[in-house]
């Protein structure tokens, strides 16, 4: 048996009612998920609305790139015969957040750029 069942409920009284470990990880991903749906639901929307679309990409890329970092984290530990580190992909994710800097300024001067050249268009009407 894994952890799960063992940490939070006595495992003698679940087993007989035919409630596993693996049942316990799957409830507690199911109630994980639909938490997170219907959290980030109406925040994707409103987003959607105010058109930024280069945020809601950059999350959804951000969340794939935390999720690679993982699986690549957990292959190299597990061929090594070592334990899983967060720590490495706390230092994976700092390229994530350096790219997120470096995409905030360039759409910053972007958008400044775009307000300048209309502000000019504008005057000389």
């Amino acid at each position: 048996m894994g952890t799960l069942g063992q940490s939070f409920f006595k495992e003698a009284q679940l087993l007989p009612l035919g409630i596993t470990d693996s049942l316990l990880q799957m409830t507690g991903g199911f109630l994980l998920i639909i938490g997170l749906y219907l959290v980030c639901k109406p925040i994707i929307r409103w987003m959607v609305q105010l058109k930024w679309n280069v945020l809601l990409t950059f999350g959804v890329v951000a969340g794939y790139s935390v999720i690679g970092l993982m699986i690549f984290e957990a292959i190299r530990s597990s061929r090594n015969g070592e334990t899983f580190h967060f720590f490495n992909i706390a230092t994976g994710m700092q390229g994530v957040i350096v790219f997120g800097i470096v995409l905030f300024i360039s759409h910053l001067f972007h958008q400044l750029f775009v307000y300048i050249r209309n502000n000019k268009r504008s005057r000389s009407i």
